[in-house]
């Protein structure tokens, strides 16, 4: 029996903003009982009653439950209820329809049409697995244009990543990734200066083409490296900008990429630790084995002038050459100055060799060289004939 205060709920097929009419009709469907039909009609209808002779307590619950499925349910105040139809008339289904997916009419449910004797399950079953096709295929193109698998594994590594090293600027690369290649190629960059400055006159052109190459290596990994932050490649210029370059070094070495796929690509290899320490471990290797020796040199070089000797045939002072060690100047002064006969004088930076007594002067500079070199340790360059003498 209704009571005075009492309300009723009314609702005019009305969608809340942010929500799709196609997903708010699926979501009354199951708590309203209703079938898609049904469904259909209280969207369609004007105004349906759906339910009165209720507390406004009670109607503000039920105004929740409908806002949280995205629909709008109104309050009123209670209006006597009509005689002729009961409020539940409105939610009464209807006998089942289809539409036939060659002719396009609707009609009760059967197998063929009556207008065109299509069959229309199969048919409606075709139409749809075309459509799935069609869907797939657009994806696939979608994920082409972005560099991604056409599978769509974005939980997983991505198995046609960018590779460690090549010219592509396409894709992602992880942060243990990019530090091991950052450190390889600092190791490259390293052992290519320590060869140039060993003969500069004649490898620099080397040297330049070599450097220039791991430039482009070192640019094609920050690339890739933003990338997988989920950032414009472009974003490597502010890597020649001071200070900004060394807060950008730091994003590129400690945070992570974006989780799973992003604009330009699918999550990346995740590295491997081994070949970081590794690659550390070689620097350290030959930083170890090389920096002693061109100390010395840079120590030399800046020492006193008066152990520069001069190259120049029978004992004529032309041009200065080499700074020699002081054993190596005490015999090029002393005993192999007094020598007779074809002789050669041979130096390194640590290390030198001297012939005297040869049949011819190319045996002499040989035996000179091949005495240098036997003192000679890889970290210093390679042996030059300083003097050499005919009787």
């Amino acid at each position: 029996m209704e009571k005075a205060g009492q309300v009723q709920l009314v609702f005019r097929g009305e969608v809340l903003d942010g929500f799709r009419v196609d997903d708010v009709k699926r979501a009354l469907g199951p708590p309203l009982k209703l079938d898609d039909a049904a469904v259909a009609r209280l969207f369609a209808a004007a105004r349906t009653v759906i339910k009165r002779g209720i507390d406004s307590a009670e109607a503000q619950r039920y105004v929740a439950t409908f806002a949280s499925l995205g629909a709008r349910l109104h309050v009123e105040a209670l209006a006597p209820a009509p005689v002729s139809a009961p409020i539940a008339a409105p939610l009464v289904p209807p006998a089942e329809e289809i539409v036939c997916p060659n002719c396009g009419e609707r009609q009760s449910k059967r197998i063929l049409c009556r207008s065109c004797s299509t069959d229309m399950p199969m048919g409606i079953a075709a139409k749809l697995e075309a459509e799935a096709q069609a869907r797939a295929a657009r994806l696939a193109a979608s994920r082409a244009a972005r560099g991604l698998a056409p599978d769509g594994r974005s939980q997983g590594a991505m198995a046609d990543a960018p590779p460690m090293w090549g010219f592509g600027f396409s894709g992602r690369m992880g942060r243990l990734v990019g530090a091991s290649a950052g450190v390889l190629i600092l190791l490259a960059m390293y052992l290519l200066a320590v060869y140039v400055a060993h003969r500069p006159d004649s490898r620099w052109i080397a040297g330049a083409v070599g450097m220039l190459v791991l430039m482009v290596l070192s640019i094609r990994h920050s690339v890739l490296r933003f990338h997988d932050l989920n950032i414009t490649g472009w974003a490597t210029v502010v890597l020649v900008v001071p200070v900004l370059n060394a807060v950008a070094g730091l994003v590129l070495l400690l945070m992570p990429g974006t989780n799973g796929d992003n604009h330009h690509g699918e999550r990346p290899r995740e590295g491997d630790w081994y070949l970081l320490l590794g690659a550390i471990g070689a620097l350290a290797l030959a930083m170890y084995h090389t920096l002693p020796g061109m100390m010395t040199d840079l120590a030399q070089a800046r020492g006193n002038t008066s152990g520069q000797v001069e190259a120049g045939g029978g004992g004529q002072v032309t041009a200065v050459v080499r700074t020699l060690p002081a054993g190596a100047q005490a015999d090029l002064h002393g005993a192999y100055a007094s020598q007779p006969g074809f002789k050669a004088f041979a130096v390194s930076t640590g290390a030198w060799g001297w012939a005297y007594g040869a049949p011819s002067m190319e045996q002499a500079v040989v035996r000179a060289l091949m005495q240098c070199e036997s003192r000679r340790t890889p970290a210093m360059p390679e042996c030059d004939v300083i003097d050499q003498q005919a009787p």
